[in-house]
């Protein structure tokens, strides 16, 4: 897609993209695709705005049991898109900006830094909402008592240089 085209023109673009496309994000996805709500635009000052929404489920690691979860995420999207990096430095950090220097981009390149950053780092940061929480409990609140096993007891039959009685 050329975004810079896009924007003057005010366009969007609505569709799902496949996992495949995304290098770094498709890992973590479950399912096969992400769906995409874009819309274009130019900014006060001229620069390629985008802006819109993305739905997908990941694959994140839960705080409270470390199960691997399955999360639903809804991301935000709102960057600007500048061709050269230091058009880029100029702008941030007051805005996200992603550069572009090929005239042509696909949608995937576009979006899964903005995709990535939407993944949590824990799934289940508040463990009473954990849906194993009720397992990590009873875990939890299990008396640990004395144990009678003692973990050294095989070697009592072994005798000291090597051979084991019987």
């Amino acid at each position: 897609m050329n975004v810079a085209r896009l924007a003057r023109a005010g366009g969007s673009w609505r569709g799902a993209v496949h996992a495949a496309a995304f290098e770094r994000l498709g890992g973590l996805l479950v399912g096969d695709e992400v769906r995409v709500s874009l819309d274009f635009g130019v900014d006060h000052e001229g620069r390629a705005r985008v802006t819109g929404k993305c739905a997908l489920t990941a694959y994140v690691c839960c705080g409270g049991c470390s199960e691997t979860l399955a999360v639903d995420i809804d991301a935000d999207i709102d960057f600007r898109v500048v061709g050269r990096e230091d058009d880029a430095d100029a702008l941030m950090p007051t805005v996200d900006v992603v550069v572009c220097d090929a005239r042509s981009v696909t949608v995937s390149d576009l979006i899964e830094d903005d995709l990535l950053l939407n993944v949590p780092s824990v799934a289940c940061v508040d463990r009473s909402k954990c849906p194993h929480a009720t397992e990590l409990r009873e875990f939890l609140d299990q008396p640990e008592g004395r144990s009678t096993a003692n973990p050294f007891g095989v070697l009592e039959d072994w005798k000291p240089g090597g051979t084991t009685a019987r």
